[in-house]
């Protein structure tokens, strides 16, 4: 759980960076052409200008979880390890020991964002389950190893076939 804790709060320092900075690049390109995305929508003198300023600020809130989405896709679906995870020496692998597929970092997403909602619960199942599963890695059939020296199928937690279904 340590690990993977801090593996998290890396890429989450990464992301936050991120899209702190692509925010700073919409405010300041917005404000070039005379939109003020900070200023309340009630001074807009134009109902143009207002609708352009809603679209942008909704922007500013929907691009982060994009951006979140995208990294976790990018680098669960290509090596099975975010920046943190690569770090932290761990990696996602599906529960057969393969590599992840589109699918299966579909779904991880899905339940990851999800685990989040109910004050991470899903995320603090891994320290009650056996098997140091979270709710995504048990929905998505994924599981985190260490990736040290030794080859992914070693470190499978013990799960069997009927488990899975």
């Amino acid at each position: 759980f340590a690990s993977r804790f801090v593996a998290f709060s890396i890429d989450l320092a990464i992301l936050v960076g991120f899209s702190a900075f692509v925010n700073w690049v919409v405010i300041t390109a917005m404000g070039l052409v005379g939109i003020d995305l900070l200023a309340p929508l009630e001074e807009a003198s134009a109902n143009l200008v207002r609708s352009i300023m809603l679209i942008g600020k909704v922007a500013l809130v929907i691009l982060p979880l994009f951006q979140m989405g995208a990294y976790w896709f990018f680098f669960w679906n290509i090596t099975g390890q975010t920046i943190g995870k690569r770090i932290m020496g761990v990696r996602v692998v599906r529960v057969d020991g393969g590599r992840m597929t589109t699918i299966y970092t579909v779904r991880r997403i899905i339940m990851y964002v999800l685990g989040m909602v109910p004050l991470f619960l899903g995320f603090l199942w891994i320290l009650l389950d056996d098997e140091r599963r979270g709710w995504h890695d048990k929905f998505a059939g994924t599981c985190v190893i260490y990736a040290w020296d030794a080859r992914e199928v070693d470190h499978l937690p013990n799960i069997t076939p009927r488990r899975l279904k």
